[in-house]
C-alpha cells in the first residue's frame, strides 16, 4: 500500500488555521474573564459621574456586560470549530478544505470591497493554497 503524503500547501493551511484558532481562543478567554474587571471599573466611573442615576449606570454596565458574554461565547465557539477544522486539514479531510476555501473566498470578496491590501494578499494566498491541493491524493482519500 502506498502511503499518501500531505503536501506542503496543506501543512501551511493547517498552520494558518491553527494560528486563527489560537487568536480566537485567546480573544474569547480575554473577553470572558476581562469583562468583569472592565465593567466593574466602568460602573464605578459612571456612578460617580455628576447627575448620573446609580440605577441607570448599573443598567448600562449590565447591558454591556451581557453583550460581552455573547461576544465571548461566539469567539469560543469559533475557536472550537476552527480547532476541528485544523485537525481535519492535517488529517486530509476534504470537508475541511472546502470550509477553508469557502471562508477564504468570502474573506477575499470582503477585502476587495473594502480595499484592504493585506486582507486581499492573505486571502488570495489561502485560496491559492486550497486550490493547489484540491486534486491532491491526500485530500481525496476514500474511507
Amino acid at each position: 500500500m502506498v502511503k499518501v503524503v500531505r503536501p506542503w500547501q496543506g501543512t501551511v493551511l493547517g498552520y494558518l488555521a491553527a494560528i486563527g484558532t489560537a487568536i480566537a481562543a485567546i480573544g474569547g478567554v480575554l473577553a470572558l474573564f476581562g469583562q468583569g474587571m472592565m465593567f466593574g471599573l466602568m460602573g464605578g466611573m459612571l456612578q460617580g459621574a455628576p447627575g448620573m442615576d446609580p440605577l441607570v449606570a448599573g443598567g448600562v454596565t449590565g447591558m454591556l456586560q451581557g453583550m460581552f458574554w455573547v461576544f465571548a461565547l461566539i469567539l469560543i465557539g469559533i475557536a472550537v470549530f476552527s480547532f476541528f477544522m485544523t485537525r481535519g486539514l492535517f488529517a486530509g479531510a476534504r470537508w475541511a478544505l472546502i470550509v477553508v476555501l469557502v471562508f477564504s473566498v468570502l474573506g477575499l470578496l470582503q477585502s476587495l470591497s473594502m480595499g484592504e491590501v493585506v486582507g486581499i494578499a492573505i486571502n488570495a494566498f489561502v485560496v491559492y493554497l486550497g486550490v493547489s491541493v484540491w486534486k491532491d491524493p491526500f485530500y481525496n482519500q476514500k474511507g
